[in-house]
């Protein structure tokens, strides 16, 4: 898979961290996101990670995530929205 955005040295330890939940919550001058696990879907995600940044960081982050998105659909096919599988497992 491509990069996108400017490279950041991935020699630095930073814990890689797996999340299935996610919240946002946005003020006048930035915004955080939370990012954590839920085991099971009846209970409330433990949060992992905290990042918080400026708009239009967020603005940038999106760009490149969403450029990411397009490249990956285009070798797989189109991703199916949370949304639906959540309605389909009930």
């Amino acid at each position: 898979m491509e990069s996108v955005g400017r490279r950041i040295d991935v020699e630095q330890q930073a814990p890689r961290v797996h999340s299935n939940a996610m919240a946002a919550h946005g003020g006048p001058f930035d915004l955080t996101l939370d990012f954590g696990y839920r085991a099971d879907p009846g209970e409330e995600p433990e949060v992992q990670a905290r990042i918080t940044m400026s708009w239009e960081h967020a603005l940038a982050m999106v760009k490149a995530i969403q450029a990411l998105v397009d490249g990956y659909e285009q070798q797989v096919g189109p991703l199916r929205d949370l949304t639906e599988l959540r309605e389909e497992t009930g």
